[in-house]
């Protein structure tokens, strides 16, 4: 094993408060070998918080996003500061409890750090107010936040949700899992690595960890694009940033951090952010060490639901991207074709009848109408069953095709559609979330189930029609295949559109 050098033992001691150099014993420190994880929502496990001198109290304060603690502390750290800015009203009231059963929250620190620069908490041992001193990108779902109390400890905020997950004190070997739904060893193990890892690089990058320290109040760095996942950008991230711009806080914005999971480029989206400087990193696993330079305190613009104003930018960013030719060619479709938008899907959740089933639908629109469009859509691995569809169906259907396409353009060919038949998922955030218009999602019974939240994400949006999940055969995992009658789709589709003018 790794002698610890007494320069590491002195930077243990100065970062992180572990003990003396006589403390270490000569080994390097482990915190993933010598972590004890407690977990606050188990009783018994809030009851051993006392053997580390902490307070089942206290700690449950680190886990609260609660607005009325939140403004507390500001009032008490910031004084009558905290009356700058605009407080914005949250969701209708009936809108809320649906976005809290996804998981999301509203989370009031967000306009904290925005406002002020700062996180903040209270000392888990005493519950004196502090505010935080440094920060630092784990990894694609995670930010850590710096505190010095009784103890130097870590308050980690982070998934897609932008919660607050754990509190970890190095010094004494402990890992707290606070508010985030999600639990277990394997939460407990990532967070630790997590954290070893953090260790780990203060060690290496001394200097840079403590520029870190120095950041200035008042300022903060905006990190986004580290998820793979195009529902969350839009719902979490664009609507976070969306939320600044609206509230007046984007003027404390100093820099950005950019992934390559961004599907619209935000300085697009906001021409607000076109001056600030911007560090892009084409991989996720750059991210944390590209974070060590930014000016200031981290932050995750995370909101709770997609604006009417927000779709607006995202229509105007993404007509702005396209070709003069390609959108009247996208309006000329849209006006000689009730078109409907079918999502295609072979990786993994894929309805295992599409073929037989989007053409016998589509086949029986055709009939019906007379004057039938389709838009395919999916990923690029989807070509062979568009191909299967398409030798299907009547020569009379015309066919539109947008795999492969760029993001921008397949927002255009949502705006132009009739209607749409998605598959929970990606797909069905375009046609739902980001544009409105009427149409049905199907899927596995697993994903089925945000149907509980979903037509409440967006403001303004035409209600998703959802296959019922006792008609869906097929495993319950989270990304099985699955299949339903397609017979069931039609008296929705025909309702749709027989409500819409005829195109010429």
């Amino acid at each position: 094993m790794d002698m610890t050098t007494n320069h590491q033992k002195e930077l243990l001691q100065e970062f992180h408060g572990c003990g003396s150099a006589g403390d270490v014993q000569g080994q390097t420190y482990d915190l993933v070998k010598s972590c004890t994880v407690l977990d606050l929502s188990i009783p018994a496990d809030r009851e051993r918080l006392v053997e580390y001198g902490l307070s089942a109290e206290h700690v449950a304060r680190n886990a609260s996003d609660d607005p009325a603690h939140e403004q507390q502390l500001r009032k008490l750290i910031f004084g009558n500061e905290d009356d700058d800015g605009v407080e914005l009203a949250d969701p209708p009231a009936g809108i809320v409890p649906l976005l809290r059963s996804s998981h999301a929250k509203q989370l009031s620190y967000v306009r904290t750090v925005a406002r002020f620069g700062r996180f903040l908490t209270v000392c888990p041992a005493t519950g004196v107010p502090l505010s935080s001193e440094g920060s630092f990108l784990l990894d694609t779902h995670h930010i850590a936040h710096r505190f010095i109390g009784q103890h130097i400890f870590y308050l980690l905020v982070g998934r897609w949700h932008g919660r607050r997950a754990g509190l970890c004190i190095p010094s004494l070997n402990l890992l707290i899992l606070l508010d985030a739904p999600e639990r277990g060893d394997q939460i407990g193990l990532w967070m630790t690595q997590l954290m070893q890892a953090l260790i780990q690089r203060s060690l290496q990058q001394p200097t840079s960890f403590r520029h870190r320290f120095k950041a200035p109040p008042g300022r903060c760095s905006l990190v986004i694009g580290t998820m793979p996942n195009m529902g969350h950008y839009f719902w979490q991230e664009m609507s976070g940033i969306d939320r600044l711009v609206s509230s007046g806080n984007l003027k404390s914005v100093d820099a950005m951090l950019i992934g390559s999971k961004t599907w619209l480029d935000p300085q697009a989206v906001f021409p607000e952010l076109a001056s600030l400087p911007i560090t892009r990193c084409s991989a996720a696993s750059e991210m944390p060490n590209a974070s060590l330079d930014l000016p200031s305190t981290l932050l995750r613009p995370v909101g709770m639901r997609i604006s009417v104003g927000l779709k607006a930018r995202l229509r105007t960013a993404s007509l702005r991207a396209i070709t003069a030719t390609r959108a009247a060619q996208i309006a000329e479709a849209s006006a000689c074709h009730r078109l409907v938008w079918i999502n295609l899907r072979s990786h993994n959740k894929a309805w295992r009848s599409q073929v037989d089933g989007y053409a016998s639908v589509l086949n029986i629109l055709q009939e019906k109408f007379r004057n039938v469009g389709v838009v395919f859509d999916g990923w690029m691995d989807s070509t062979d069953v568009r191909d299967q569809i398409s030798a299907r169906l009547a020569p009379d259907i015309a066919r539109f095709d947008t795999i492969g396409c760029s993001f921008e353009e397949s927002i255009a060919w949502a705006e132009a559609v009739t209607t749409y038949i998605s598959v929970v998922g990606s797909g069905l955030v375009i046609n739902s979330w980001l544009v409105r218009k009427p149409g049905i999602a199907h899927g596995n019974r697993a994903h089925l189930a945000q149907g509980r939240f979903w037509n409440s994400v967006s403001e303004g949006m035409d209600p998703v029609s959802f296959v019922p999940s006792e008609a869906v055969s097929g495993e319950t995992n989270l990304y099985d295949g699955y299949d339903f009658d397609w017979r069931i789709l039609i008296p929705r589709l025909f309702e749709v559109i027989s409500e819409e003018k005829t195109p010429r």
